[in-house]
């Protein structure tokens, strides 16, 4: 489940509503999409969103945003395979279409793991790095 708050020239406006179609395998469908919150000054606004999802197989995709209304989401991009092996992943702070923004992924044994971003669009994570154990303690990381 996503939970998002959308905001206006940075002030929170209030929850928005995600779309998000399975994708099996192989299929072609449209990106997730997202209902922006309707104010007067819609069609001037702009806004920039980069979303990571991961698929049943452990893929993770990168969605960004096109600052379109009509079609929130370029065709997703795939980062890599092996992200079935996390219970969680969590950004600390807002990932870009430029490769910009980390992660941290709790692994089934409890032990935090650091993504940095890289700047690369292309290869948006360096390698991890070990935090350290015992964060199955929480339920929620973020």
């Amino acid at each position: 489940m996503i939970r998002s708050t959308c905001a206006v020239n940075g002030v929170a406006y209030g929850a928005c509503a995600w779309d998000m179609p399975f994708v099996r395998a192989g299929e072609s469908v449209d990106p997730p999409s997202l209902a922006l919150p309707t104010v007067p000054a819609a069609a001037t606004l702009a806004y920039t969103v980069t979303l990571h999802a991961r698929d049943r197989s452990g893929v993770l995709w990168r969605y960004e945003g096109t600052s379109d209304v009509r079609r929130p989401f370029a065709a997703r991009k795939r980062v890599g395979g092996g992200w079935n092996a996390y219970t969680t992943v969590t950004p600390l702070r807002s990932t870009t279409a430029g490769g910009e923004g980390d992660l941290v992924a709790r692994d089934r044994n409890g032990v935090l793991w650091y993504y940095r971003g890289t700047g690369d669009p292309g290869a948006p994570f360096a390698p991890r790095e070990r935090v350290g154990g015992g964060w199955n303690t929480y339920d929620l990381l973020f």
